[in-house]
């Protein structure tokens, strides 16, 4: 799996609860909470031990994507 990274334009803020991710400097804010949020920590940090299936965090990384959230590295 190739490794995902905030895109260049988007700030984000993790207050322990839930992230906060938003494209700079217009927005929209998305607030990402419980499953979203721990799916979006995965996929941010490369972790290899993943709050759910595969199958889940991929649908959530095609989301980001398709948001323009992330962005694959390389």
């Amino acid at each position: 799996m190739n490794r995902h990274l905030p895109a260049a334009d988007v700030g984000v803020f993790d207050s322990g609860e839930v992230v906060y991710v938003a494209p700079l400097p217009e927005g929209p804010i998305v607030v990402l909470s419980d499953t979203a949020a721990a799916a979006w920590r995965t996929i941010a940090s490369d972790s290899a031990s993943s709050p759910g299936d595969e199958a889940e965090l991929d649908r959530y990384r095609r989301a980001f994507a398709e948001a323009g959230l992330i962005v694959e590295e390389g």
